[in-house]
């Protein structure tokens, strides 16, 4: 190993320093560079130390991994040896599990074609049933429009039923009325034929005959008496007035009528 070669301090090589200061500056330059070298070679020493404890371990290892590594050559020997036994068994089992595979393929797709002719049934249903849903849905609304529609119809019948009757028991009423006008005018007429055969009679008589005054008197006994009668309803009034109007027309065309004879046409058969 050579000695190292150090580089000279600039101050040592200045010209102008004298020769004792240079001598002095090299010497102390010489002494740190022996220090540091001295330092250095511990550290190195110390480090070749390490890495010879490093390298016996290493090879302690690599002795270890040569055993594993030969052991499992050893084994790997042997599974050859097994896979080379057990090769023809394994490639009969391949292909009988390919030959099962081929197999199980072909169930599915029947499977699977079994199984989309189902869905497609199951969707035509699917969309028959909403048909018939929705068919059924309009014929409720329906119903329940005509449901609606009758109770209406039902209401309008009740109504008309109560009109009905209301009309029927007025006409009924009206036909009683109708059957007592009648009576009463049967009753008027015979009262004026037996007035106009007393009238004739009475004509024939002398000093029977009533003057024009007591005819007068005998009409403001009239509206007299259909003044002081109850009230009653308004056909029922009407009824009355036409009845002594006629009754007035028919009878005061002659002028000859006695009191006695007035009241019989004041006779009320109600």
């Amino acid at each position: 190993m050579s000695p190292p070669i150090w580089p000279l301090h600039p101050g040592f090589m200045d010209k102008k320093l004298p020769k004792s200061s240079q001598v002095r500056n090299f010497s102390t330059l010489v002494n740190k560079k022996s220090s540091e070298n001295a330092h250095t070679i511990s550290d190195l020493l110390a480090e070749m130390q390490d890495i010879l404890c490093h390298n016996a371990k290493l090879q302690s290892e690599n002795g270890l991994l040569r055993k594993e590594v030969n052991a499992l050559r050893s084994k790997n020997d042997t599974l050859l040896k097994d896979m080379d036994a057990n090769k023809e068994k394994f490639e009969h089992e391949l292909t009988q599990l390919q030959s099962n595979i081929k197999m199980n393929e072909a169930h599915l797709i029947d499977n699977s074609k079994k199984c989309l002719q189902q869905q497609k049934k199951q969707i035509e249903e699917i969309v028959q049933l909403k048909s018939e849903n929705e068919k059924l849905r309009l014929e409720i609304a329906r119903t329940k429009t005509e449901g609606e529609r009758i109770k209406k119809l039902e209401t309008e019948i009740k109504a008309l039923q109560l009109s009905y009757d209301t009309v029927r028991t007025v006409s009924e009423e009206n036909a009683q009325k109708g059957s007592r006008y009648k009576n009463k005018l049967k009753y008027a007429i015979t009262i004026i034929n037996d007035l106009n055969s007393m009238l004739v009679q009475y004509t024939k008589r002398p000093g029977m005959v009533c003057t024009e005054t007591q005819t007068e008197e005998l009409h403001a006994q009239l509206q007299e008496f259909s003044v002081n009668q109850p009230s009653s309803p308004p056909q029922q009034s009407i009824r009355l007035e036409t009845e002594n109007l006629l009754l007035a027309e028919i009878f005061f065309r002659s002028k000859s009528f006695c009191e006695n004879e007035l009241l019989l046409f004041n006779h009320d058969t109600d």
